[in-house]
């Protein structure tokens, strides 16, 4: 009768056992995923983590670079790769483009813990990209102890350059028959300079205008209350006076160089050069306290032009901007220049610097050949309009100044050679200034030109051709 509660006793020890054996097992088992999973997916102490980089604006090789280096950190343990995409109705080749996107990334693997997801659009005429890192269902555990780090999100935001318009959001070509000129009536007159650039707001691109009397106004272009474009005056101020910078000239002229969300504002009658950015709908100029270029140089974009003195324009030797290299000299002095280095649309790189001379002629070099064309003034805007990786020049005409003028449209074609796009109607005004920059933040940059009123009491008109 005893026998009973043995029996009973023995079925307890035996249930116990197998139990704590059981929870063993399960023991093993999760530390086991979990050392799998912190070894695979926990990045290392070097390796880029979700901050945001700063890739060069050119290329869709910077592009893949940047998702293959975002992505190393997982680069063992993907699981999957989802692509949440919105691409505008003029994308030539989304599945190209996609495809470059997806080979860019690690290959999925079937014991992979880590989902990619990466999503891209279209803001303010950019391609902007977010990558994702998350962990799927099998990766959950060491996420939960703190084992695994959480989602990880890295972002770039790029310029729609050639090779990516070749892809997606591609341009209508330039053509005579496309050009679209818009006017727009400016509140002054005799303007020295334009630029057109982000003057550290955080907000649209500014129109930077400098006139004669040193005064800076600064422009936006919207739409009013009836839907029509206008520019907007943002803010105004002036230059500080400051000692002479040199010998007297024909004429006043000036520059405005865009530098590090600001302008680099510079006369030639002024020694010192400004600096000129908007706090809140403030304008703030200031005198540059670091020698940026040598006495009575300019600043331009990639290097410091020096006035020929009792003359109107620069001389061709171009020195060096502080902390640069030594700049190769123009092909000639100039009235304006503009140099350029852009990708065209299968990759390559093309070198382009243009200058209108004192003699008028409109000389252009591409890489190592130098072509030049006659008949042209002193204003001067180039860039790729269209998207197409080929430089477009508006250049004025070499009329007397009260005697009219004409904008012409060049097209620097990828073996050097100059194409007559366009010309404009005869303007009543002379045009001094040139430009260009993407007024709208649509990815396209304008070309920008001021016409001077013949009238003394007339007002200026900005011309936007595009």
């Amino acid at each position: 009768m005893r026998a009973a509660p043995i029996a009973v006793t023995r079925m307890a020890v035996t249930w116990r056992a197998t139990t704590r054996r059981r929870a063993c097992e399960l023991l093993v088992a999760i530390l086991t995923v979990l050392v799998v999973d912190v070894s695979r997916a926990q990045p290392s102490p070097t390796s880029p983590r979700s901050a945001s980089v700063d890739a060069p604006p050119h290329s869709l090789a910077q592009l893949e670079r940047w998702l293959t280096a975002s992505a190393a950190p997982h680069a063992d343990d993907v699981a999957s790769i989802e692509l949440d995409a919105r691409w505008p109705s003029n994308s030539p080749d989304v599945a190209g483009l996609e495809q470059r996107l997806r080979v860019a990334l690690p290959t999925p693997r079937p014991d992979g813990r880590t989902r990619l997801v990466l999503r891209a659009q279209l803001v303010d005429g950019r391609l902007a990209l977010e990558l994702e890192a998350g962990a799927t269902s099998r990766g959950w555990l060491a996420r939960l102890l703190g084992l695994r780090a959480a989602n990880e999100t890295a972002r770039l935001v790029v310029p729609l350059d050639a090779p990516l318009r070749r892809h997606v959001a591609a341009l209508p070509a330039l053509t005579d028959a496309t050009v679209v000129q818009r006017a727009f009536l400016l509140p002054s007159r005799d303007y020295l300079a334009l630029a057109v650039t982000d003057l550290g707001d955080a907000g649209p691109n500014e129109l930077v205008l400098l006139r004669a009397d040193g005064s800076i106004e600064i422009f936006r272009l919207g739409a009013d209350a009836s839907g029509r474009t206008r520019i907007f005056p943002i803010a105004e101020s002036r230059l500080p006076p400051t000692p002479p910078g040199g010998l007297g000239a024909p004429r006043p002229f000036g520059v405005i160089t865009p530098d590090d969300a600001s302008a680099l504002v510079a006369t030639r009658d002024r020694a010192a050069i400004h600096r000129a950015r908007l706090e809140g709908r403030a304008l703030r100029i200031e005198t540059v306290d670091d020698a940026l270029c040598p006495p009575t140089a300019l600043p331009l974009l990639d290097a410091c032009a020096l006035p020929v003195d009792s003359r109107d324009y620069f001389a061709s030797e171009l020195l060096a901007r502080t902390g640069h290299p030594p700049p190769a000299r123009a092909p000639t002095s100039f009235y304006a220049r503009v140099r350029r280095t852009l990708h065209r649309a299968d990759g390559t790189l093309a070198d382009v610097e243009a200058v209108v001379t004192p003699r008028g002629r409109l000389a252009v070099r591409t890489d190592a050949r130098v072509v030049g064309v006659m008949g042209h003034g002193a204003a001067l805007g180039a860039d790729d309009v269209d998207g197409d990786g080929q430089i477009e020049l508006l250049a004025s005409s070499d009329r007397d100044l009260g005697a009219g003028d004409v904008l012409h449209l060049f097209r620097v074609r990828a073996d050097g050679g100059l194409r007559a796009l366009w010309r404009s109607e005869p303007l009543e005004g002379s045009v001094m200034v040139g430009g260009s920059g993407d007024l709208d933040l649509d990815g396209a940059p304008e070309l920008l030109a001021i016409e001077e009123p013949n009238d003394p009491n007339g007002r200026a008109t900005l011309w936007v051709v595009r």
